[in-house]
């Protein structure tokens, strides 16, 4: 009998923000780009077949508290720079996942005046890999 995962753990790895635990991320969503249809004859209406393709990109949303000072990593910057990195999903004792040819599609800020503070990230990925 499996336990439900309580906890989860983001890592980047990029030449900017190097190798760094994000300890901010309050959710997120992986939206892999994936498609099925159906395979006709010429000569039947009826469908003979399903073809599926592979996996090959998506995209991630990440939601994290705003930092102040200093932030663990710049993504403005990274998507200014138009820099490609990895990201790394791990559920401790669960399942781990790596995207890589990541990059920064937009980065949006949400503020309210109960001191909510949160950025909303939206990264594309090139593939994505069960470790």
């Amino acid at each position: 009998m499996s336990d439900i995962a309580s906890r989860q753990r983001w890592t980047i790895n990029s030449t900017s923000a190097r190798n760094v635990q994000l300890k901010k991320v309050t959710g997120y969503s992986d939206s892999p780009h994936a498609s099925a249809e159906h395979v006709y004859n010429t000569w039947d209406d009826e469908p003979v077949g399903v073809v599926t393709s592979q996996v090959q990109g998506g995209e991630i949303e990440l939601e994290q508290h705003q930092e102040t000072g200093n932030p663990d990593v710049n993504w403005r910057k990274l998507g200014t720079a138009r820099e490609y990195f990895s990201l790394t999903r791990d559920i401790p004792g669960g399942e781990r996942v790596q995207y890589v040819r990541c990059i920064v599609e937009n980065v949006s800020i949400k503020g309210d005046n109960s001191g909510q503070h949160t950025a909303s990230l939206k990264i594309k990925y090139g593939a994505r890999r069960d470790l």
